[in-house]
Order: structure tokens, then sequence, then C-alpha cells
């Protein structure tokens, strides 16, 4: 807090004396610096506002993205099932899946690295 005190000046015997100069007139600095501090504050509140508005497209476009990723493995799991005897479809599923596959478990694996459950997780799964 700046504090600033208007006492008159008092001089003797001066015809003239210095003025203060308006620049150096705290009153006027702290209304300047209060105004520059607003308007960054105003900047900044906007960048962060800008800045979780794109966050939150993001993520509902993942949410929508994954969405349709859901639609297509049923699908896809619907048809594996109805052509459970063609062997060339099955090992080009089998191809697919299998990256897949193995970065959820690694995904598992990391997340549960603490807990003692990791491991059956990964068990289940496998099978």
């Amino acid at each position: 807090m700046i504090r600033c005190y208007d006492y008159p000046l008092i001089t003797f015997n001066e015809s003239s004396f210095p003025r203060i100069n308006s620049d150096n007139n705290p009153w006027n600095n702290t209304s300047q610096y209060n105004s520059i501090e607003v308007e960054e504050s105003k900047i900044i509140s906007h960048d962060i506002r800008a800045l979780v508005s794109n966050q939150y497209t993001i993520i509902e476009g993942r949410k929508e993205e994954l969405k349709a990723d859901i639609k297509i493995y049923k699908t896809l799991i619907k048809i594996m099932t109805k052509n459970i005897n063609n062997d060339k479809l099955f090992e080009a599923y089998k191809t697919f899946k299998q990256p897949i596959i193995d970065e959820t478990i690694a995904c598992i694996e990391a997340l549960n690295m603490s807990n003692s459950n990791g491991h059956r997780n990964h068990q289940e799964i496998k099978n």
C-alpha cells in the first residue's frame, strides 16, 4: 500500500521554490500502475479463458472420436463373430488388434505400477 501525505510546502524568504514534478506524484503513479495491472490482468484472464476454452474443445472432440471408435470396434467384433471361419480375415484382425492390445496392457501396467492389482488386470485383458 502506498501512502501519500499532502503537506503544504513551507519556504522562508524564497521568491521561487521548486515545484513537485507531477510525474513524481505518488497518486498519479498509483493510478497509472493500477490501470496497467488491471489491463495486464484482463489480458491474462482473457488468455486463460481462451486456453481453457480451447482445451475444452479439444477434449470434446476426443470424446466424439472415441464414441465413433467404439461404434466401429463393436461393428468389427460383430463382423468377426459372423466370419469366424474366415482364416484370412481372422489373421488380418489379429494383426490389426495386436498393437492396440500391447499398448493397452502397457498403459494398464504403468497406471497400476504401485497398485498390487496391476498384474491381475494384465491377466484379465490377455484372457
